[in-house]
């Protein structure tokens, strides 16, 4: 698949893959010079083993701080990988008193980019990531061997204006 330019009122603006159905749907995207915005819980989720996006010059705008729900910018979990450059992803920012604050230990946190459960190789590069409650979140699936190798990669990218923090990798021993 190939957008060109993306406009989406709720949910989540793109899904490529899916690990939840049954049998689990695997999706490739190639997405460049575009922009996402208007979703409601996620703008782009790469989802499931073999799910891979490369995303390229893209624009992910969240609403900003709401009271409805933690949203996520770009998500890749469940096995997949991405490739993410040169994009903009800002406005993913929670403010659901009851579930939402700055410890992202306890509490939820709207994540600018979101990396879970998967061994693949996730890259971040050049990239501007800003206002959101945390630019970056990586969390290991603590059910399976840690990775021999770092699996997700952020390289010359700017972190500015994101709320409670820059970034958090979770850990798991060996």
């Amino acid at each position: 698949l190939e957008f060109r330019r993306v406009l989406f009122r709720s949910g989540v603006g793109l899904l490529i893959g899916d690990s939840q159905a049954s049998p689990q749907q695997t999706g490739r995207l190639v997405l460049s010079d575009s922009s996402v915005s208007g979703y409601q819980k996620g703008g782009i989720v790469v989802d499931g083993t073999g799910s891979t996006a490369t995303i390229a010059n893209a624009v992910v705008t969240g609403i900003g701080a709401t009271t409805q729900l933690a949203q996520n910018g770009i998500q890749v979990g469940d096995g997949a990988g991405a490739q993410i450059l040169d994009s903009h992803v800002s406005g993913n920012e929670c403010n659901e008193a009851s579930a939402c604050g700055p410890d992202s230990l306890t509490q939820a946190q709207a994540a600018g980019i979101l990396v879970f459960s998967t061994d693949a190789p996730v890259t971040v590069t050049g990239s501007d990531v800003s206002s959101n409650d945390i630019g970056f979140y990586d969390e290991a699936d603590a059910a399976q061997p840690a990775p021999r190798a770092p699996t997700a990669v952020v390289d010359a990218t700017r972190f500015t204006s994101d709320r409670y923090e820059i970034g958090r990798a979770s850990c798991r021993e060996r």
